[in-house]
């Protein structure tokens, strides 16, 4: 039996550093996303009269709310620079101002270059 605990507790770690792991097709992200697709995809009335869609529904147009709550939105950013304007829009240079004291972004440190361009972008301000 300890085999089996052993066996069953290998399988679940790998399944949990699939889940964590952002490179992975399973992150979490890609979860939470799927889900969300999938409700808004569920939710008309056509679909709704199918007894297992409204109880899919029931079931987790609530968290999928949460979900949509707790993701960034346009609202978390603060626009530090226009860096371009053409005929489709705008291109922005923005601060998370949500997450900015919450957040260490290394990639962005490492790379000298990108670190730069940002601070001679954010001194022209």
């Amino acid at each position: 039996m300890a085999i089996v605990d052993v066996e069953f507790r290998n399988r679940l770690k790998a399944l949990e550093e699939r889940v964590r792991d952002a490179k992975s097709e399973i992150h979490v992200d890609g979860l939470l996303d799927s889900v969300t697709a999938l409700v808004a995809d569920c939710n008309f009335p056509g679909l709704r009269r199918n007894k297992n869609v409204e109880n899919f529904l029931n079931r987790y147009a609530g968290p999928v709310d949460m979900i949509n709550g707790c993701r960034l939105k346009a609202d978390d950013f603060e626009v530090v620079k226009v860096i371009g304007r053409g005929a489709f829009g705008e291109v922005q240079l923005d601060s998370v101002t949500a997450l900015v004291a919450d957040c260490n972004f290394p990639g962005l440190r490492r790379n000298k270059n990108v670190e730069n361009f940002l601070n001679r972008l954010t001194q022209k301000v």
